[in-house]
């Protein structure tokens, strides 16, 4: 993993992280495995979602459990000059994986900064339901100050200063689309290049804004008709990248180019070659 993320001086490389598994996520597989099996329909499982869900789920214990392991893992693969800048969706389940990954990681000089960047929030946004079953926003979230106190050393300065940090409505599969190509134009611009370059950083994310934003950054058109119709899903699209909890995909970024490293790894959760192929 060192050599492969070392690159070069004048480059950045950039690691996207999916969060621990959050106690929505049990929730979520379940219910697309009943409706797989035909045991519920698309709207019972939308229904049923929509009913138990959070807006603002912690991880669980196995997700805390995966955020410690990749933070061990970054430990001993990456250099130890290694100068490491870290963003972070404002989400809890995102708040909770940086910092269980950054106890474990154990090299505080190497981390320059942490910040809450809210555009990096998971596709949707904060959203809840109304009376007539339909997602609206915001659902409730923290604000600046609770993460402040919650997770000391986190920087919020892009987060609103009152209230809490999100506060827009439901948010469709088109909206977080064109939200991914603002942050893939803010990872290609000459100011971030120039700010970050030579260090590693850290985007810890969620498992549909990376699908869209990897497409974007290498240049995978996603078809506008196979969007999630009053939800959102990325399921239908013809291409999907499935980024488990955890999850590692990293590129190097200079003035011009995108290099793809690698995308999806879990090498830090030792799986076994039966879990690995499970797949097949």
């Amino acid at each position: 993993m060192a050599g492969a993320i070392s690159g070069d001086a004048n480059s950045v490389r950039v690691l996207f992280i999916r969060h621990g598994q959050s106690t929505n996520n049990p929730l979520y597989e379940g219910l697309f495995q009943q409706h797989d099996e035909g045991k519920l329909s698309k709207a019972e499982v939308e229904v049923t979602w929509m009913q138990q869900r959070k807006t603002d789920p912690p991880l669980t214990d196995r997700g805390r459990t995966e955020s410690a392991a990749l933070g061990a893992y970054l430990a001993e693969g990456l250099r130890i000059d290694s100068n490491i800048r870290v963003y972070t969706s404002p989400f809890r389940r995102c708040l909770d994986t940086t910092a269980a990954m950054l106890a474990t990681f154990g090299r505080p000089d190497s981390v320059q900064s942490i910040e809450c960047n809210p555009r990096i929030y998971e596709t949707g946004g904060v959203y809840t339901v109304d009376k007539g079953g339909k997602r609206t926003g915001p659902g409730d979230c923290l604000s600046a100050a609770e993460i402040q106190q919650s997770y000391p050393g986190f920087g919020v300065s892009q987060l609103h200063k009152a209230g809490q940090w999100y506060t827009g409505g439901w948010e469709s599969d088109a909206s977080g689309r064109e939200r991914a190509h603002e942050v893939a134009g803010w990872l290609r611009s000459p100011e971030f290049l120039d700010t970050h370059k030579g260090s590693v950083v850290l985007l810890v994310m969620h498992g549909h804004f990376i699908d869209t934003l990897q497409k974007v950054l290498v240049g995978i058109p996603e078809d506008p008709s196979k969007d999630g119709e009053g939800m959102n899903s990325y399921r239908r699209q013809a291409t999907q990248f499935a980024t488990p909890n955890t999850a590692t995909s990293c590129f190097e970024l200079t003035k011009g180019s995108v290099i793809v490293r690698w995308i999806g790894r879990v090498d830090h959760l030792r799986k076994s070659p039966a879990d690995t192929l499970s797949a097949l």
